[in-house]
């Protein structure tokens, strides 16, 4: 087999004799067709092995084959060696489709070399017959680059220079991360900024902010939630995406109804080149999608479901004592993309995705019965119509969502339904070449309705049936100017936002609405070749929620976790399945933060880039508390104020060497306080503080197409409120909470491990890999479980060690 140096120099000394061709496809040394030689027309495409992506720009080359060898591919031990000297060589260059014609090559025996940026090169033997000759050549990517870029012909456009705060990841990174299984949020999880999520269930804690606080926009729109139930997945599948940037805070002006930092979420186009999908199977979910050309336009159409509930099931077959709560899950994406004739583009776009949880529990007769049932459903369906003529572009996209929520046990059935229609409309216009001004306006109307029926679980006994309506309305208008001062780029802007609710507990006070005014200001100043200094200082604001609790109680009773179990915050919101059903109060109380953030980014000529932040952010929140309503006596309304203050920084090192190795390491420190407005000193730990949080993560491209990874983290304990004491009654003991959050749990610490093989061939590549959390099987605590009487901790909870085993195949 040649060296990487032998072959380079063949491939060399091929391209010397393109050039000195003079033409795509002219005969060098003699002329291959004399007098009395037949010669005939030899046309052909290359395509990527594996997915059949055409391939532009290759070089194709022919000469005699003077060996009488079998046509078909050559191995790499038989391929041309640098002192063959043929007698003729023609070549020739495919186009963007990846054809590739030579209209005169003599008949038979000729040898097909095909050379390609990024690819192994491709030698085969071919018999050339008069008349017409066809053949498609398929190129396999060198080990450590099994991963396609694509560029969409049809690509949207987008404002000139458009503000960039956050990170950004590749699909390659995203795919093999270790301990994520492929999924795209989960992958942001391991970025700086991005807090822990204790117990492994999906939240994104962005700089310290609730995940409450923060939006997650698929396109032009925000999702209701990010994640699966518990987390097992994200709800936008990986293909379906085209880039995913996460910004903490000092995001821009167009994304509003946010205190924390935003996540955004670009919907891929499907390919024009053909039809082209996936599938794939692991532990716990399958997932699939179909892509390609339709009319003058592309679809994509793809969708995931988890089937944990028929996993549990089997178990408890082969375990007749065992009980299991069965969560399921679906979604789905659908999309429509068709370039107009005037130059727009219009997007048809549907997607959605549902939960069920069912609890169980063996009753005193070995039986297993149903305790309790929660779900979780939305389905949005949007229209985007862009367009872009001379220095002005437009964007307008209506959107309709349909949620529901339901959640019962025995004696308790609930349910609410939200209908959710949204709009965002964009003008921007160019103004010579470096200011350009953008204006837009968002709006959200969410009419809801719920039901709730308590009985008294007595066969034909009474029961309590509670109907609320209400609407809930948020309408922004924004602008901001693109100024680009030579190496400095000025983003100022400003957003005003109005709130209103209607909700059917009327207070008798006048709350029903509010507004806000929002200045942001970003920059980007580019210092020499390698060094970007940026910053961004703003205020940002939300309505509160609806309802602060909508506990349905099932925390404390069906699930099994009483107050002898100690839970962080985030945890306890993961696992509280309220839907809002508690007193919804129609007063508007409007929550504020400003952010400020400096960073530094320098990166090196061998492809190490290091990024370092400091940031604040200072949120102030409110909720009113109504005393006494109207008649006889006046209403009284406590507005009680509190203060969040998170300071911090990030250092972010990373590197990427050629297509074999990607590596980071990302550290946050940071520390956020819950204040009361009225003290100037003290406080304490908010819900979401993590004071330190390393990632160290690595993934290397093996050969025979073999790649391994492994990502370890180190991150201070969650704070929790202890129980200090306990009460004896005769009805059993109560234990006192100390200070809110006046504890911590123990240092989390855990490696995960990855593996993955691929198998590339002429139409379809195949992959297997094997995902292993927590390899070394440490018990971190992420949940404390007293004693009956709270004088003791008597154990705690944690996740094990878990490995995921996964088989995909594209086509």
């Amino acid at each position: 087999m040649h060296s990487p140096r032998a072959s380079l120099r063949v491939a060399l000394a091929f391209v010397i004799a393109l050039l000195v061709a003079g033409t795509t496809h002219e005969a060098l040394a003699a002329d291959p067709c004399s007098e009395g030689t037949a010669c005939t027309a030899v046309r052909g495409r290359v395509r990527r092995a594996g997915d059949r992506t055409p391939l532009s720009s290759a070089r194709v080359l022919v000469v005699p084959e003077p060996s009488a060898r079998k046509p078909g591919e050559l191995p790499p031990r038989l391929h041309l060696r640098e002192q063959d000297e043929p007698a003729w060589l023609l070549a020739a260059q495919t186009d963007a489709d990846g054809h590739y014609a030579l209209p005169a090559v003599p008949p038979g025996r000729v040898r097909i070399v095909v050379l390609a940026d990024g690819f192994e090169r491709h030698e085969r033997i071919e018999l050339v017959r008069p008349g017409r000759a066809v053949t498609t050549v398929f190129l396999r990517p060198l080990e450590g680059n099994p991963y396609r870029t694509v560029v969409n012909q049809s690509a949207p456009p987008t404002t000139a220079a458009e503000p960039v705060t956050g990170r950004a990841l590749e699909r390659e990174e995203i795919a093999t991360m270790p301990g994520t299984q492929g999924d795209p949020l989960r992958a942001v999880q391991s970025l700086p900024g991005v807090g822990r999520s204790p117990g492994g269930v999906g939240f994104l804690v962005l700089r310290g902010a609730s995940p409450t606080q923060s939006r997650v926009f698929y396109g032009e729109h925000p999702i209701p939630r990010a994640f699966h139930v518990l987390g097992f997945t994200s709800v936008m599948q990986a293909d379906v995406i085209d880039s995913l940037e996460v910004q903490p805070s000092t995001f821009a002006v167009r994304y509003g109804n946010a205190t924390g930092g935003v996540v955004l979420l670009q919907p891929r186009r499907g390919r024009r080149d053909g039809v082209h999908g996936h599938g794939k199977v692991d532990l716990i979910s399958a997932s699939a999608h179909v892509e390609g050309k339709l009319g003058r336009g592309t679809f994509l159409v793809g969708g995931q479901r988890g089937y944990v509930d028929a996993v549990l099931r089997v178990a408890e077959k082969v375990d007749p004592t065992a009980v299991f709560a069965l969560p399921r899950y679906f979604d789905y994406q659908a999309q429509y993309d068709l370039p107009l004739r005037s130059g727009a583009d219009f997007t048809a776009r549907v997607i959605g995705s549902g939960d069920r949880w069912q609890g169980r529990y063996l009753d005193e007769f070995g039986s297993r019965g149903q305790a309790y049932t929660l779900g979780d459903h939305f389905h949005r369906a949007e229209l985007v119509h862009r367009h872009s003529f001379g220095r002005w572009r437009t964007l307008v996209s209506p959107a309709f969502r349909f949620d529901v929520a339901n959640a019962g046990f025995e004696t308790f059935r609930s349910y609410r339904r939200t209908y959710v229609t949204s709009w965002r409309a964009e003008i921007e216009r160019r103004i010579g070449e470096r200011v350009s001004i953008t204006l837009g306006n968002d709006l959200v109307v969410a009419p809801f309705s719920s039901r709730r029926r308590i009985s008294d679980g007595s066969i034909g006994g009474s029961a309590t049936i509670r109907e609320l309506r209400g609407v809930e309305t948020t309408l922004g208008l924004y602008g901001h100017m693109t100024l680009e001062l030579g190496e400095l780029t000025l983003w100022p802007g400003v957003r005003v936002a109005g709130y209103h609710r209607r909700a059917p507990e009327d207070t008798g006070v006048r709350q029903h609405g509010a507004w806000s005014v929002d200045p942001r200001l970003l920059a980007r100043w580019r210092i020499g070749r390698r060094w970007v200094l940026r910053g961004g200082v703003g205020r940002y604001s939300q309505a509160d929620p609806l309802s602060f609790s909508g506990s349905t109680g099932l925390l404390d009773s069906t699930l099994g976790l009483s107050q002898n179990v100690a839970l962080p915050a985030v945890l306890a919101e993961a696992l509280d399945p309220g839907i809002g059903l508690d007193d919804l109060d129609d007063i508007v109380n409007v929550w504020t933060a400003v952010h400020a953030n400096l960073g530094v980014s320098w990166t090196s000529r061998f492809g190490l880039g290091v990024d370092a932040n400091v940031f604040t952010r200072r949120l102030l929140t409110s909720q009113s508390l109504v005393f006494a309503r109207g008649d006889p006596g006046p209403t009284i309304l406590d507005t009680r104020e509190s203060k969040t203050v998170t300071l911090g920084g990030e250092l972010l090192v990373r590197q990427r060497i050629s297509d074999k190795l990607y590596a980071w390491v990302g550290y946050t420190v940071m520390r956020s306080d819950v204040l009361a407005v009225s003290r100037l000193r003290g406080g304490r730990p908010s819900d979401y503080d993590q004071r330190h949080n390393l990632v160290v993560l690595a993934s290397y491209a093996l050969p025979r197409r073999f790649r391994l990874g492994a990502r370890f983290r180190l991150v201070s304990g969650s704070p929790y409120t202890p129980v200090v004491g306990a009460i004896a009654t005769e009805v059993g003991y109560f234990g006192l909470p100390g200070g809110t959050n006046a504890a911590r749990f123990p240092v989390f610490h855990q490696l995960d491990v990855r593996l993955d093989k691929t198998w590339i061939r002429r139409r379809t590549t195949w992959s297997a890999y094997v995902d292993v959390q927590n390899v070394y099987n440490h018990e971190n605590t992420e949940a404390l479980v007293y004693a009956r009487d709270f004088r003791s901790v008597v154990g705690n909870l944690g996740l094990p060690i878990f490995p995921s085993l996964g088989v995909r195949f594209d086509w």
